[in-house]
């Protein structure tokens, strides 16, 4: 059997995309003006940058959400997204899993702000650390790309889905590492086109992560036993 890829998944997301356009470019034009709003509010008080990290990471539910129930075809209203997918202990774990992956990051990357704040390193060497750093962070969340998903899809509590994550992604590293680098090249393109090139990527690069989730993810029972 063909092992499923990222192209593989590129190639779904946009046939999916193409079926009904403009339902999901308005529903991503939504979610965009959600954000830049409540990312100008952060900057006026650190409670409204709490704000905007609660606001962001409820609206990354519906994103994954929304995107696993299109690529499957099984969309049926914005409303059966937000009752299938926001559920009390869903939000709570997805929640955790974010703070989880802030403190990683803020343990990885502290050292070397306070050290370079402190100047206590040249040009050259802040460079190296950096692409050091930057290789480090790209890993953790290629190992941990199945996380957020196993909690929304599956059910399962923060610490659990990180767990079978980094041990699922270990079949697919250099996959997930080309499926981010898609939705980097994806990005950038719709960052040269401005606005409307924003709008159109997002829900190609969201179709085309859940896609791959939903084909290489392994069912509950294949997830627990790895």
């Amino acid at each position: 059997m063909k092992k499923y890829t990222a192209s593989d998944a590129l190639n779904k997301a946009w046939e999916v995309f193409k079926q009904d356009p403009l339902r999901h470019l308005g529903v991503f034009l939504v979610i965009f003006l959600i954000i830049v709003f409540f990312d100008y509010l952060s900057k006026s008080n650190g409670i409204m940058q709490a704000v905007y990290f609660l606001v962001s990471l409820l609206l990354s539910i519906f994103i994954y959400g929304y995107a696993l129930d299109n690529v499957r075809g099984d969309y049926n209203g914005i409303g059966e997204v937000i009752n299938k997918y926001y559920t009390s202990n869903k939000i709570i774990h997805f929640l955790l899993y974010g703070i989880i992956m802030i403190m990683l990051l803020g343990i990885i990357v502290a050292p070397f702000l306070l050290a370079y704040a402190g100047k206590g390193m040249s040009m050259g060497v802040a460079a190296i650390l950096s692409l050091i750093i930057l290789v480090i962070l790209l890993y953790i969340y290629v190992r941990f790309f199945y996380a957020p998903f196993y909690i929304i899809d599956k059910g399962m509590g923060a610490i659990d889905a990180l767990s079978a994550s980094w041990r699922k992604s270990k079949d697919n590293i250099w996959d997930i590492v080309w499926l981010y680098i898609l939705s980097l090249l994806l990005g950038l393109l719709g960052l040269i086109m401005l606005l409307v090139g924003i709008i159109l990527m997002m829900p190609i690069i969201y179709f085309m992560e859940g896609d791959f989730y939903d084909q290489t993810a392994g069912d509950s029972e294949e997830i627990l036993e790895a």
